[in-house]
């Protein structure tokens, strides 16, 4: 009888071996569940990330936009600012402005057909929000130009109080990139033709400006901006973002 009792109380090689099947089952659930969480949180600070780079886009092209105005270049006979479509401007630019007009009209053909805006109104109201664009629907670059004081009495007003306009055009264009995606580029071009750049952001999608040139519900001193950031984020996953702002500009000759 001892020597039964003895054998009940021990524990069995089936009972070693559940048990660490167990333990091992319910370790891996928890690993699983670290990495997951791991992976969670990088995409989220993958996504906070692009939004940060959305805000500050968006700050830079805001800081020139809110400078410039609508002027009249009867030299060239464009009116400022010049918004234009795929890499194609106004003729009287195209020598320092036109720029990979194939590869940016191949973009805009290969995004997918979003829905239509909505009809313009008859009588539209003094200030309409954006927000038409929350797709890719095509890329609108623009040119302009800034204020400067030109004859040097410290001031960018003339006797009429009107602006002095800057000789320098400035603008924001696109150019494809090694990413798959396209670089937007701030360019200036001075009298002499000296040109000057600086990339602001490599994960654009795409990017539209309009002006009341080709949006005519919006305000003839608005510039309304939509900028599509898009990359992958830590686990190949493709992360899309939509930001958008109107910006008044000085709307004076």
């Amino acid at each position: 009888m001892k020597l039964q009792r003895k054998r009940q109380s021990g524990i069995t090689l089936v009972e070693v071996t559940v048990s660490m099947m167990f333990t091992m089952m319910i370790f891996g659930i928890y690993a699983t569940a670290v990495v997951d969480s791991v992976d969670a949180s990088a995409s989220n600070i993958g996504g906070a990330s692009l939004h940060e780079i959305g805000r500050r886009t968006l700050e830079t092209i805001a800081r020139d936009l809110s400078r410039t105005g609508n002027a009249m270049d009867v030299t060239w006979g464009i009116q400022f600012p010049h918004v234009f479509s795929n890499g194609q401007p106004d003729p009287a630019l195209a020598g320092g402005w036109e720029h990979d007009t194939a590869e940016l009209a191949a973009i805009v053909a290969a995004f997918p057909p979003g829905p239509p805006p909505p009809p313009e109104p008859l009588n539209p109201p003094p200030f309409v929000a954006p927000g038409f664009e929350l797709t890719p629907m095509g890329i609108r670059e623009i040119v302009f130009r800034l204020p400067e004081d030109l004859d040097g009495d410290g001031r960018i007003l003339v006797a009429d109080n009107t602006i002095e306009w800057s000789k320098s055009t400035t603008g924001y264009i696109m150019r494809p990139n090694d990413k798959g995606n396209l670089s937007l580029v701030r360019r200036s071009i001075n009298a002499t033709n000296v040109v000057r750049e600086a990339t602001i952001c490599t994960d654009v999608e795409a990017l539209t400006f309009d002006s009341v040139e080709t949006k005519n519900i919006l305000p003839m001193d608005a510039i309304e901006v939509h900028l599509h950031l898009k990359r992958q984020d830590v686990r190949g996953r493709i992360q899309r973002l939509h930001l958008t702002t109107t910006m008044v500009m000085r709307n004076s000759q």
